[in-house]
């Protein structure tokens, strides 16, 4: 059996940096690493009509410790970044992110990036 431990670590707060609000977390662990993602929200934060990053935080150690912010979308005060959610991919070592973009919150058009070196650089989107 296999003992775990538990340790709480904040990664966003709350009404930081002019962001009202972190949202959607997502987090992914592969090789050591652990990589979290959420929406940084503006304004009220709410759904419609406030403009939202996509945020990404990394750890190298197992999430002991996590590297600052890293802007992977920003919404230059207009556009509308959901959902990141990642998926790595074993196999071909490929760190996916798959998000979305609201537009006028009646149209969503879905994307996704990867990263060939564990997030330090990504792709172009598609």
């Amino acid at each position: 059996m296999t003992n775990w431990e538990y340790t709480e670590t904040e990664l966003w707060r709350y009404n930081h940096n002019d962001i009202s609000i972190m949202h959607v977390f997502s987090v992914v662990s592969f090789e050591g690493n652990v990589l979290a993602f959420c929406e940084a929200r503006y304004g009220d934060g709410s759904d419609a009509g406030a403009p939202h990053d996509i945020y990404m935080k990394k750890s190298t150690d197992g999430g002991k410790t996590f590297e600052d912010n890293r802007v992977l979308f920003d919404c230059k005060g207009a556009l509308c970044y959901v959902n990141p959610t990642p998926l790595y991919d074993k196999i071909n070592s490929r760190l996916y992110l798959f998000y979305a973009i609201n537009l006028g919150n009646t149209k969503t058009e879905n994307y996704y990036i990867y990263s060939d070196d564990c997030g330090e650089s990504w792709s172009e989107p598609r």
